[in-house]
């Protein structure tokens, strides 16, 4: 289904910025099939792996968030309410702890 022109425009090209709407969000996907886009397979026979990468940048943004400090530069922040509070586009400095 990755690669099925039915769901995508140019299927086989790597362009990242197709799941963005007009507004640089994450687009909604609702005009396709659930599994139009599924890496780890879907249904009974899913990977057994796939709940490993969310896992994983859990513990590497913990580590991270020990030894780094992060310092908001964006003056104000107007939460918009989605499925959870999105506070757009914020930018940050990072710097040594």
């Amino acid at each position: 289904m990755q690669r099925d022109d039915r769901c995508w425009d140019d299927p086989a090209s790597f362009r990242p910025d197709r799941w963005l709407d007009a507004d640089g969000r994450l687009a909604d996907d609702a005009d396709r099939p659930e599994y139009a886009y599924s890496p780890s397979g879907g249904g009974s026979r899913h990977c057994i792996g796939m709940r490993f990468p969310m896992t994983e940048l859990q513990l590497t943004l913990a580590t991270m968030v020990r030894r780094i400090a992060f310092e908001r530069i964006t003056e104000s922040v107007d939460p918009q309410f989605e499925v959870s509070l999105d506070p757009g586009p914020v930018e940050m400095r990072i710097r040594n702890r």
